[in-house]
């Protein structure tokens, strides 16, 4: 009879508080794992969001003021202003902010030029160059993501210089 109690013995209390800290500690060491590759994962997605914008709104003002006949806003050399009107073909392309969305309007066509995972700030545009020279247009502005990181929003200022042929 006391052989078959030795066998069917259950765990002691210290086992059982052994097992359960040493599945706290795991769990504890998962759960800080999780979270860093959660962040390595927003980092990298807002850094690639923020590429990805300023890229295209860089190409797409490249693309644009090259092909212009004019520059009509700002109106004069040495002029700054928060938005910028370009005639291609006839058509007259406006670029502006509205609200953290960068716009360009065609007549009857309104596109953001960035994505809903960014903001653009600090827009402007300065005409320069010489009197008799190609209109030349200087770019500023600032794009930040929308996802905030441990260390803060991931923002970056770009100012670029492009004229028209």
């Amino acid at each position: 009879m006391r052989n078959l109690i030795k066998k069917y013995r259950g765990f002691t209390l210290v086992e059982l508080l052994l097992y359960m800290g040493l599945l706290a500690m795991f769990l504890v060491v998962l759960s800080e794992l999780f979270i860093s590759i959660m962040d390595v994962a927003l980092s990298s997605s807002a850094t690639s969001n923020l590429a990805q914008d300023s890229r295209f709104i860089l190409a797409r003002f490249s693309y644009d003021v090259t092909r212009a006949q004019a520059i009509t806003i700002p109106a004069g050399l040495g002029q700054t202003s928060n938005s910028l009107r370009l005639i291609i073909g006839g058509v007259q392309y406006d670029y502006s902010l509205n609200g953290t969305n960068l716009q360009l309007v065609t007549g009857v066509n309104t596109d953001n030029l960035n994505g809903s995972d960014t903001q653009v700030s600090n827009l402007s545009f300065t005409k320069i160059g010489n009197p008799p020279g190609k209109p030349t247009v200087k770019i500023t502005f600032t794009i930040a993501s929308h996802a905030q990181e441990s260390k803060g929003y991931e923002t970056q200022t770009f100012t670029t210089t492009i004229g028209t042929r």
